[in-house]
Parts: structure tokens; sequence; C-alpha cells
């Protein structure tokens, strides 16, 4: 029943490139994800985006879904990401992935030529029907340059195996319309964009309140992990006090390191392109800072510099991490 274990901690797991051919992101620090840190309610997704599924070659692809699958060994759900520019290509890799033994799939809509609303429908319905286990619509306009409009999710939650909603706008009206729109006895609906946007959910989505997306959670799954448990308990002073004293200064030197790396280079508006192109260099950095191998971003990603680098660790450091 997806509706009921598609709760919790998503975590989308980076992946540790230079290690590749011998390990997985998930073998490398699994000793983080002890029982002790996370009791419930998690689940990993791999070869999203921030496991660099677009810099992987079709090996690759298959490669780390079968690794993962292999050392997750059921003991918790694994989610893959199968996204591809057309639906053919799309079909097969989920198809590969749902073979391999994953537990759902993550799609974002087709990119490059980007479709119309028919097109949108009938990509996921192609896919749905030729596999057998559940799909999350992965719904970002950052990376496919289209938004799924609330009547047409309505539209894909109708289609048999569309069983969840990766939402990423950072437009809070929209995202409002967005949970009205759906039926929550019908399809999960997660948040996409982390620990920040879930705090804002808390205040109005209590009774549909099911779990966000978070690459944080790669270096500092127990600050994550508190929010998520804060947060089912309503208990808004410590949503407050982790959001200022942790999630707030994250975000802040994020959005300072993007502005340095001058990344506004898309014609798109600023709501719509997002400001998360330099997130994945600084959550690998991070992860190296702190001992867990987070490895090197592929082009056309660029890494952070050592300066910026320093500042981070001072960062890590102020939240009680051991940066040393």
């Amino acid at each position: 029943n997806y509706i009921e274990w598609c709760v919790g901690l998503i975590v989308m797991l980076v992946l540790f490139f230079f290690f590749f051919k011998q390990k997985t992101a998930y073998e490398i620090y699994q000793c983080d994800w002890s029982s002790d840190v996370c009791s419930s309610d998690l689940l990993f997704t791999v070869a999203a985006s921030t496991g660099e599924f677009y810099a992987l070659s079709d090996k690759e692809h298959r490669k780390i879904i079968e690794t993962v699958v292999a050392e997750v060994n059921g003991q918790v759900p694994v989610i893959a990401g199968t996204s591809q520019a057309g639906t053919r290509e799309t079909l097969r890799i989920s198809r590969f992935a749902e073979k391999a033994g994953v537990d759902a799939l993550m799609i974002v809509s087709p990119y490059y030529y980007i479709p119309t609303e028919e097109g949108i429908y009938q990509h996921f319905q192609t896919v749905a029907n030729r596999v057998n286990i559940g799909i999350i619509v992965y719904n970002n306009s950052q990376v496919s340059g289209c938004w799924i409009q609330p009547h047409l999710m309505a539209q894909l939650a109708t289609i048999k195996n569309i069983i969840g909603l990766k939402e990423n706008t950072s437009n809070i009206m929209d995202y409002y319309r967005m949970r009205k729109a759906l039926d929550p006895t019908d399809i999960v609906m997660l948040c996409g964009i982390g620990e920040r946007m879930f705090s804002f959910e808390t205040l109005y989505a209590s009774n549909t309140l099911k779990g966000f997306v978070t690459s944080f959670g790669n270096f500092a799954p127990h600050l994550s992990y508190n929010l998520y448990e804060a947060s089912k308990r309503r208990d808004f002073a410590k949503i407050q006090s982790l959001i200022v004293d942790y999630f707030d200064p994250y975000r802040d030197f994020l959005e300072k390191v993007t502005s340095a790396h001058n990344l506004y280079t898309s014609i798109l508006p600023a709501i719509t392109r997002g400001r998360g192109v330099m997130q994945l260099s600084v959550i690998k950095k991070a992860m190296d800072i702190l001992g867990l191998c987070g490895g090197r971003v592929r082009l056309p990603l660029v890494d952070i510099t050592k300066q910026e680098t320093e500042e981070l660790r001072r960062i890590l450091e102020a939240f009680g991490l051991d940066a040393g």
C-alpha cells in the first residue's frame, strides 16, 4: 500500500563517482542511517537529480540501481529515478528498475522539447500502463522547463500506478492549490524542496502531512529527521529552532555561493529556475568535510572553491558536526 509506506524522510542519495565500481553512497555511510537516527519513515531515492542521473551512462545508471537495491536488501523502500528526455527511453529504464527490485519509480516531465499537456499525460500514462509498480511524478520546473498544473495532476492521479507527487514549486500558493486539487486517499503528495518548505506545510496540512525530500540529509540526517518528527507533533517551537539554527544558515550559504558563481544563465523567471544549481556541489563538499565521501560533481556542474569550502567547514562546526 503506497499510501502507507510512501511517507517520511525521502533521502536523495549522492553518488561518489571515484568509487563507483566498488561502492555506492549507501555503502560508504550506511552507519549514519542506524535505528538510533531514524527509527521509521525512511526512504532512499537513487539515480535522481542529486544522484546526477543526467551525467550517467546507461550502464552506470543500471549498475547503481542494482547495487543500491542489493545493499539496502529490503530494509527501507528504494525509489529509482528513471527520467529521460523521451518516453521510449523512460519506459526502458523504468522496466529495468522494476526488474531490479525497486519499490517505486520517480519520473520528471520530459525535458528538451517541452510537451503539451496532452503530451505530458500520454508520457506518464504510457509508462504507468507498462510497469507494475508505482510512479511518483516529479514536478520540477527548474529541470523540466514546465510545471504540471493542478488540474492536469488531478487527471494523472487517476491513472493506475500513478501513486505520488514530488512537488517542487517554491510558490506557497501554487503548492497549496496543488494540495487542494488532489485526493490524499488516492495519491501521496511529498514536499520536494526540503526542510524549510515542509515547515510551512505543517501549518495547514496536518491531516495530509506525508513527508519531504531531502538532500541535506546526506550529511546531517538527524537534523532532517528531527524536523520531520517535530512536524508530525506540530511542535512549532522546535520547528522554528531547527530552521533558524540550521536550515536558514545553510540556505543562506548556498544562495551566497550561487550568486558568487554567476549562475543566472537561464532566461526563465527567477521563481521558475530556482536558486539551487550549486546545491549538489555544496552537499558533496559537506560530506567530504565530515568524512562521508561526497566526491566531485560531474561537468557541467562545478565544485565550490577552497575559500567557500572553509566557510562551509565553519558552518558545519557551528552545527555541532565533526568537521575536523
